[in-house]
């Protein structure tokens, strides 16, 4: 599935993990103080129609970066603007292989990363919006 997909690529590049300093979640972040600040989500976004008659898929999905509270550490806001951005390089024109045994043909971020404001917790927020073409499954 997409999202085990993108997430097995991230772990991979050490970007973030399900047991590191930067906690990996699948389809949603929970606002809890109880997690870990720091944390890359992975979720699904609407995508385009598939690429006829080649059989290809369009999926879309979203990164969600967060990052330590922005009034107990002075590096919140630029460690969370890097590790979106290392996330944006680690993805944005990956292409013509497979991840998890699917083939993708590319993927592409839609825009750089961007500042999403502060949750109730004022840990800073950074989105980058992607779109893969990969084989349909």
């Amino acid at each position: 599935m997409l999202l085990d997909e993108i997430g097995a690529r991230l772990a991979a590049e050490s970007i973030a993990t399900t047991a590191g300093e930067w906690r990996l979640h699948l389809g949603m972040l929970r606002d809890s103080t109880a997690l870990p600040h720091t944390a890359v989500a992975i979720i699904e976004t609407p995508g385009a129609a598939p690429v006829d008659p080649v059989d290809y898929g369009q999926p879309g999905f979203q990164v969600l970066v967060r990052g330590e509270p922005m009034n107990t550490s002075t590096g919140a806001y630029t460690d969370a603007r890097q590790k979106a951005e290392d996330v944006r390089q680690a993805l944005h024109l990956r292409g013509n292989e497979a991840l998890s045994g699917t083939a993708y043909a590319v993927i592409r971020a839609e825009q750089e990363p961007f500042f999403a404001g502060e949750d109730a917790n004022l840990r800073p927020l950074f989105i980058v919006n992607f779109r893969a073409i990969r084989q349909s499954t």
